[in-house]
C-alpha cells in the first residue's frame, strides 16, 4: 500500500489522530453503501447509466478502505490506545 498525498484518503486521513481516522473511515463506508443501496431504487436508464460509471471509483475506494481498516485494526492490537491519541 502506497501512502502518498496523490491518494485523496491518505491526504484526509494522514493529519488526524487515531479515533478521528476510525470516524471518517466508518464515514466514508456509509458513502459505500448509500451508492449501492442507490442501485435498487434506481428506475430510468439516465440513473442505471450514472451508477455504473461510478462504480470503478466506488471500487477503488472500497478496496482502499478495506485496507486501511486491516492497518487499522493490526495497530489497535499492536499499540495501546492511549499511545495513539497524543
Amino acid at each position: 500500500m502506497n501512502l502518498t498525498s496523490n491518494d485523496e484518503l491518505y491526504a484526509e486521513l494522514r493529519d488526524k489522530s487515531f479515533s478521528a481516522v476510525v470516524g471518517t473511515l466508518r464515514g466514508k463506508t456509509t458513502e459505500i453503501q448509500e451508492i449501492f443501496k442507490q442501485k435498487d431504487k434506481a428506475q430510468s436508464m439516465g440513473e442505471m447509466k450514472r451508477l455504473v460509471q461510478q462504480l470503478p471509483a466506488v471500487n477503488a475506494l472500497k478496496q482502499s478502505l478495506s485496507n486501511r481498516k486491516c492497518v487499522l485494526y493490526y495497530i489497535h492490537f499492536r499499540i495501546p490506545l492511549n499511545n495513539l491519541n497524543d
